[in-house]
């Protein structure tokens, strides 16, 4: 069962410290481990202060939202790929989730062959959640290779990774199972995402994400 993590800033041994926590949280006594402190410290509602323009939003009836990378766009035209491709496509037009895209995309499909150029392009605005590749996020892509989660030839996985945790997806969909699709490199990321605070990032490919009849 997937859970949603938001970051919370609260209050260890004095100091104010960015730590994940569930968004199930009800205000009970839970333990976490809270980084920089190397300590469990059992936290009450009243310890608990929200980041500013860090609420924790209303998820109810919300869209589930899909960081894609550029292989789930040339997927739809891969024979190999098609079918879930294009089944994680339909739902998008159905409006049955979001994809948030960003400006690492866009980049990269400036090469691409026309018709995988273009196939956004087929869908309605409101479909896409845009995103940056910001200074924070190219940050934390050096840290993924800094630990040796991968190497310095995959930075431009790493920045997809790095912007999907920073905007909290829901999930990040790929075809790459090399650098990113991969129990190993997943353990990886998510091991120095906790590391600086950060919520776990959930990625599947989309033969994990569509139902078939």
């Amino acid at each position: 069962m997937q859970m949603d993590f938001f970051r919370k800033t609260v209050v260890a041994n004095g100091q104010n410290i960015i730590v994940p926590i569930p968004s199930e949280w009800n205000g009970a006594e839970i333990e976490i481990i809270a980084f920089p402190v190397k300590k469990i410290d059992v936290l009450k509602e009243k310890d608990v202060t929200w980041q500013a323009g860090n609420e924790m939003p209303n998820r109810e009836n919300t869209k589930q939202r899909i960081y894609i990378d550029t292989s789930i766009v040339g997927g739809f035209f891969d024979k190999e790929f098609a079918d879930s491709t294009k089944a994680l496509f339909e739902k998008l037009k159905q409006k049955e989730v979001i994809f948030v895209i960003s400006d690492l995309l866009r980049r990269e499909l400036i090469a691409a062959p026309e018709n995988v150029r273009s196939l956004l392009e087929n869908y309605e605005q409101d479909c896409f959640e845009p995103v940056r590749l910001t200074e924070k996020a190219k940050e934390l892509a050096n840290d993924y290779i800094t630990e040796k989660v991968i190497g310095k030839t995959s930075l431009e996985d790493c920045q997809h990774i790095a912007i999907a945790t920073l905007n909290k997806v829901d999930i990040l969909a790929s075809w790459n199972f090399k650098h990113i699709v991969n129990i190993n490199r997943i353990r990886g990321y998510n091991s120095v995402n906790l590391k600086n605070g950060y919520a776990t990032l959930e990625i599947r490919n989309p033969r994990e994400l569509v139902d078939y009849d």
